[in-house]
Formats: C-alpha cells, structure tokens, sequence
C-alpha cells in the first residue's frame, strides 16, 4: 500500500497490468492501464491530452477505435455509446477498459508527439 496523508492506494502488481498504445498520425504512446480502470483514466493518468467532455458515457466526445475483443463497454446502455459504430471497433475512452493488451486510435487532432 502506498500511504498519501489519511488515504491508502493498493499498489497494483505489474503483471495485472494491460497495456495499451494510444496511436494517430502524430505518434504513438503506450501506457499502463490497471485493471477495470478505463482508457480515459489511464491516459489522463499519463499526462495524454485525450478528448471528452463529460468523462461519464453522456456526450460521445472521446470516440476512439480499437480492434476487436481488446475492450470491454463498462456502460453498454451509456447515452453517448448510441452513436458508435461496432463494426468499425468504436468504444467510448471513458466506457472503456482494456481486456488485454491493445492498440486504440484516436483522432488525429490529438498530438502524441
């Protein structure tokens, strides 16, 4: 456990860990994702300047594309995953987890240099 004041952290092992690469036309970075927390988080976490606006399913702004059985939907009836197109691997970065390692494009306006 990792003590920060009053509040405790469970330290997550490394093996638990997924991890995923955030990619564009601007570049590539991977990151460590922990288990169950979801592809925003993660690359918040990192300092990644992804895009969303309410982080909780609503608005359908942090669209990103991933490959097949690489993600699980947290929120499958969320209001922003009725616009998402399955049959091109669209997930929701706030909705979404890694179920293993995997790649995720996001749009292309986002600078991974």
């Amino acid at each position: 456990m990792v003590v920060s004041g009053e509040i405790e952290t469970p330290v997550v092992p490394a093996s638990t860990m997924t991890q995923v690469t955030f990619l564009n036309k601007t570049g590539r970075v991977d990151v460590l994702c922990e288990p169950g927390e979801s592809l925003l988080q993660a690359g918040l976490r990192h300092g990644l300047e992804l895009p969303y606006a309410c982080g909780a399913g609503v608005c359908g702004t942090c669209v990103a594309r991933s490959k097949p059985n690489t993600v699980e939907n947290l929120w499958p009836n969320a209001p922003g995953a009725a616009q998402l197109n399955a049959g091109k691997g669209e997930c929701l970065l706030c909705q979404g987890a890694a179920l293993k390692d995997c790649e995720i494009l996001v749009p292309a306006k986002i600078d991974l240099s």
